[in-house]
């Protein structure tokens, strides 16, 4: 009897499912306005770095638990002018897409902070093969905020979606 007790518990110990606890945060540290992108067994998050430079902080996962930093968007002073600008504005709300297999990351730029100035954010996007080398952002038209590029899958048309300042409405 005592044979059969300890074959049952050696039994359970070794086929249980080990469960692996996510804390939070998943990524340590300040990384405001996280983006997400799956591309086959990866996943990508971009975030904010405002006025900070190396910016927007390039996150890699297998598992969504453990997190390790690929890279920076932003690594060179003349990808983005940011000498000066105050706290709180600089780059926003990154967005990531992988179209045409190139990575693409949608950002926003504000030089000043003045909620009563209602100063729109200028929006810009750039692109890499390797999430580590960056091309120089191209700007877009209108303003706006919260920028995400998108390609229809039927038309393969790509598209920037963003928040407009023409009352608020959003804008393809």
């Amino acid at each position: 009897m005592y044979a059969l007790i300890r074959i049952l518990c050696i039994r359970v110990v070794l086929f249980q499912p080990v469960a692996q606890a996510i804390w939070n945060p998943i990524i340590s540290g300040w990384n405001p306005d996280p983006a997400i992108l799956t591309v086959d067994d990866d996943y990508y998050i971009a975030t904010s770095s405002f006025e900070y430079l190396p910016g927007i902080p390039i996150y890699h996962s297998k598992d969504l638990s453990n997190w390790t930093r690929k890279s920076h968007a932003l690594t060179r002073p003349e990808q983005l002018q940011l000498y000066g600008t105050p706290t709180g504005a600089g780059a926003w709300a990154p967005s990531l897409s992988f179209i045409d297999g190139k990575f693409w990351l949608s950002a926003m730029t504000r030089w000043t902070y003045d909620p009563v100035a209602r100063v729109w954010p200028r929006v810009w996007f750039i692109s890499s093969e390797d999430l580590v080398n960056w091309s120089d952002p191209v700007w877009t038209e209108p303003w706006g905020i919260d920028p995400d590029l998108f390609q229809d899958p039927v038309t393969k048309k790509t598209y920037l979606n963003l928040m407009a300042p023409n009352n608020n409405k959003d804008r393809l």
